[in-house]
């Protein structure tokens, strides 16, 4: 669905009303739940993150088998939707002070056996515009830690490694802890690098924390529902040629996907 989560995942991470990064997706999504065995630990963080709830940290939160299938919800029925599949899960749904908090209840039976529990990974579909939080097939997440996996080719070109692409598309929520960005206010559209992680796959891809991505492959990005156009757009590329504002100065930096 896209290789552009190389770079796109950056953009795809936008909460800026949080500490923690997340995926931000644009008015129009669906979200869909095709949970088959799959971990609550994973379910908590992929309903928290695209329903836009808090985890309660802290809890004793150990791997429970879970069964859970669902059509597509509109994101507007967040909180009957979300406490439905939670409770499922033996997860609770509570309101404290004015928000919505994920909590997993005490001594609890789930639905699930337990005996084949799979990692939850959320698939992006940008053409018919869904989100699914799945127990399908996921890439090996080493590959961002691999130093092969962005070589320099000179100036501002670099070589990204093809399982880079595929771990973008089966996996993005894989690409949280790489780094975060938000749509820039001012004058320049599009979304300013908030952080990087030091020596993370992003930073090895010569951007920078400050930067402003202005487009890719002459898309503009100047909201999130851009860059869910682009993700969906770019899937095939072999290359991606990305539009910066570094310290007030454009720059393009490209990457050749082998």
């Amino acid at each position: 669905m896209r290789l552009l989560t190389l770079v796109i995942t950056v953009f795809l991470l936008v909460r800026p009303t949080q500490a923690e990064t997340c995926l931000s997706l644009p008015k129009g999504w669906r979200v869909a739940v095709e949970v088959k065995g799959g971990s609550t630990i994973g379910l908590l963080d992929a309903i928290a993150c695209l329903w836009g709830l808090e985890q309660r940290k802290g809890d004793d939160l150990d791997d429970h088998a879970v069964d859970l299938l669902s059509g597509p919800a509109s994101i507007g029925t967040v909180t009957t939707r979300a406490t439905k599949l939670a409770r499922a899960a033996c997860i609770d749904v509570r309101k404290e002070r004015g928000r919505f908090v994920l909590k997993r209840r005490g001594k609890c039976q789930s639905s699930g056996t337990g005996t084949d529990p799979r990692p939850i990974k959320v698939a992006l579909d940008a053409r018919q515009k869904v989100a699914t939080i799945t127990t399908g097939q996921v890439e090996p997440r080493a590959i961002l830690e691999d130093p092969k996996a962005v070589s320099p080719a000179g100036g501002d070109r670099f070589v990204v490694s093809g399982k880079v692409r595929d771990l973008a598309l089966s996996d993005p929520m894989a690409f949280l802890g790489e780094g975060a960005a938000f749509p820039a206010r001012g004058e320049t559209p599009g979304f300013v690098i908030a952080w990087l992680r030091p020596g993370g796959i992003f930073e090895r891809m010569g951007l920078r924390a400050g930067d402003v991505v202005t487009s890719i492959n002459t898309l503009p990005l100047a909201s999130v529902a851009d860059a869910y156009h682009a993700y969906g757009a770019l899937a095939k590329a072999d290359t991606l040629v990305v539009s910066v504002l570094r310290n007030g100065k454009r720059q393009v930096l490209v990457y050749d996907i082998k």
